[in-house]
């Protein structure tokens, strides 16, 4: 290396071989920008060059401290190997006058193209710039942006599509007190980045705001809204309509402009809190704020997640048919309950935090439970049952069994069958018995649950709790567990 003189490009390798070139080009640029303007960033896709890029600034002195600052830099899980390119690259080489020319087909088809847009005359402007000058008192797109009060959390947006998690980890590294970064799914443009302090989170917007991810995209980072005081410590909960009502009345005209309450509670949330959050719950009751942002969550229609921060929620004492989607009912739609319970557990399973603080894990791993629990209930018929008992606060103990002497009777020779059978014929012709004494004792239980005869639908689920057991043993008879 230190036959190589510094010049305006430097040499990388030790990259990811499996990194996309595009994506490769934007993450290099992301990363390097910070060191001065850079002309052109050159990396290919043949086998021979995988794994290398060229980064031509437009001063030494950006090559020189990008080399320095970013020698083995861990990138894509390997360390960068840099070094001053051997020559200079052909655009800086032109620029000094010292370009030789080294005639190639695509090199060739290029220069015709160029001469060829020059005939053309300069490219006419589009329909928005053609507005633009038409109108002279429009204020300057670069207008001064709205600046919220400092916060720990930093908001980004104009965020390209194709920005990964990976390559914001790198951009924001570099500043001290870095604790989480979150992307919210289905928008891909935005993102927050949290950071142990408002000053460490101030050092970093400061430096970040405005800074070109893309050539041709300006990345804005701005602190997050901090939840506005109505929304903290339990006032906007269990709030009467008319109340929500006049609070809105206040900011918009309801008569001519909005139409229904829904909307104007929706419209004031999000005038409020600074983007759309939610929808107002019908039966809020019990206050509880999110453990990270403090803004309240019980009016909210949200499950898991905090809608200002993104933040996993611990579980509450809700019902499993609430969390999970379906209405509390005996029959209930197995297939959409499959449906909502994989989407949820997809967002909330341990391995989507493997990268966040322990609290956030530990939340998950919670939640993950919670979950498996509710399914698991409510997809098994006697589980279910149980279940609604015991939110009408009329549940069984397993101690407990059905009062009928008829029944009692009834049970002990079926236990003594069942301890007689020896042939597989015989035990399956009882499990057919067994099976449709469950199936009436299901439908005994759905109507006298749902006509409020809370005795006789405990009754129901005492002889079912008895057929599942005899229908278990005799399982076990045929060598299932």
């Amino acid at each position: 290396m230190a036959d190589i003189r510094p010049n305006h490009t430097i040499y990388i390798n030790n990259l990811n071989e499996k990194t996309k070139k595009d994506e490769l080009k934007k993450a290099l640029y992301a990363i390097f920008s910070q060191f001065g303007q850079i002309i052109d960033i050159l990396a290919f896709k043949t086998l021979k060059m995988r794994g290398q890029a060229h980064v031509i600034f437009k001063e030494i002195s950006s090559a020189t401290n990008a080399l320095r600052a970013m020698q083995g830099f861990p990138f894509y899980d390997k360390p960068m190997r840099i070094q001053f390119a051997r020559e200079d690259s052909d655009v800086i080489a032109k620029a000094k006058g010292t370009y030789t020319d080294r005639p190639k087909k695509h090199l060739l088809a290029k220069q015709a193209a160029g001469e060829k847009r020059k005939k053309a005359g300069p490219p006419r402007d589009s329909k928005k710039a053609r507005v633009e000058k038409a109108v002279p008192n429009k204020p300057a797109a670069a207008a001064v942006e709205k600046t919220n009060p400092p916060n720990k959390i930093l908001f980004c947006t104009n965020l390209p599509e194709e920005t990964t998690e990976q390559m914001l980890s790198l951009l924001f590294n570099p500043y001290p007190g870095l604790k989480d970064i979150r992307r919210i799914p289905n928008r891909p443009d935005i993102a927050f980045v949290e950071f142990e302090s408002e000053g460490e989170a101030t050092v970093a917007r400061n430096a970040l705001n405005n800074f070109k991810i893309t050539p041709s995209q300006v990345m804005h980072v701005n602190y997050a809204n901090k939840p506005n005081h109505i929304l903290k410590k339990g006032v906007l909960r269990c709030v009467d309509v008319s109340v929500l009502y006049t609070l809105i009345s206040s900011q918009f005209d309801v008569s001519r402009r909005l139409r229904n309450v829904a909307s104007h509670v929706q419209e004031l949330l999000k005038m409020l809190v600074g983007y759309d959050v939610i929808k107002i719950k019908d039966d809020c009751t019990l206050p509880r704020d999110c453990w990270k942002c403090e803004m309240a969550l019980d009016c909210l229609k949200q499950k898991f997640f905090c809608p200002a921060c993104s933040a996993i929620q611990p579980v509450d004492d809700k019902s499993f048919f609430d969390y999970l989607g379906v209405r509390p009912a005996f029959d209930i739609d197995i297939s959409l309950l499959k449906k909502n319970f994989l989407e949820l557990q997809s967002q909330i399973h341990p391995d989507k935090f493997s990268g966040c603080s322990k609290k956030e894990k530990e939340i998950s791993e919670l939640c993950s439970s919670y979950l498996n629990d509710a399914y698991q209930t409510l997809t098994e018929p006697l589980r279910r049952a149980q279940y609604l008992l015991k939110l009408k606060g009329e549940g069984t103990s397993p101690e407990e069994t059905a009062s009928g002497g008829d029944f009692l009777v009834e049970m002990m020779e079926l236990n003594e069958e069942a301890d007689s059978l020896n042939s597989e014929e015989e035990i399956n012709e009882m499990l057919k018995r067994v099976d449709a004494s469950i199936d009436t004792l299901c439908m005994q239980f759905k109507e006298s649950f749902e006509s409020d005869r809370f005795n006789a639908a405990k009754e129901a689920v005492l002889k079912m709790n008895f057929f599942y057991r005899l229908r278990s043993n005799l399982n076990k008879k045929l060598g299932f567990s």
